[in-house]
């Protein structure tokens, strides 16, 4: 089984599409995440693959915490994780950006429709506003930091535009 936790609208084939609107128009799985007893509906060591782009920064770091947790005790031995979160450190050095405009990327601002929004995101961000802002921000050496301590191995991290990329595996 392979999850894409937090999948708003990158819905994917082959995997378990779960989040925590029902407004959104491909959704295999409503969950919140943020409820402690969602790993209950799933089995431990079942999922081969996890996915978790852009859902870390939407939980309290204590919260992030637990649900990398989760998420190992979801993987198989081996089993992989992918999570993408913005990059802080790159955000705070773009010394030309205002700072209000650093700190609406960083921590909120995403509860504010943008005119790229389906009606279904319009209606998703009017109905679940608390879904849509950031509550924590990561730089790639607190991501490994992180990673490495809930139990993760083979840890990496790319750059991927304002965002980063790590790459972890459940050790064997």
């Amino acid at each position: 089984m392979k999850l894409n936790v937090g999948c708003g609208m990158d819905y994917r084939e082959g995997y378990v599409n779960i989040d925590a609107s029902d407004r959104l128009p491909r959704v295999d799985l409503v969950l919140d995440v943020s409820d402690p007893q969602w790993r209950s509906r799933f089995t431990e060591a079942s999922a081969e693959r996890i996915v978790a782009q852009d859902l870390l920064e939407h939980h309290f770091h204590w919260q992030a915490v637990r649900l990398l947790a989760d998420f190992l005790w979801l993987l198989q031995p081996g089993g992989d994780l992918e999570v993408r979160v913005p990059d802080a450190a790159r955000l705070l050095r773009r010394w030309w950006a205002s700072p209000e405009k650093r700190v609406r990327q960083l921590f909120g601002g995403q509860d504010i429709a943008s005119p790229r929004d389906s009606a279904e995101m319009e209606e998703s961000r009017r109905m679940n506003p608390e879904l849509f802002c950031h509550r924590y921000a990561y730089t790639r050496a607190m991501m490994r930091t992180e990673l490495k301590s809930a139990g993760y191995a083979d840890i990496t991290t790319t750059r991927q535009g304002p965002n980063f990329v790590a790459k972890a595996r459940k050790p064997k």
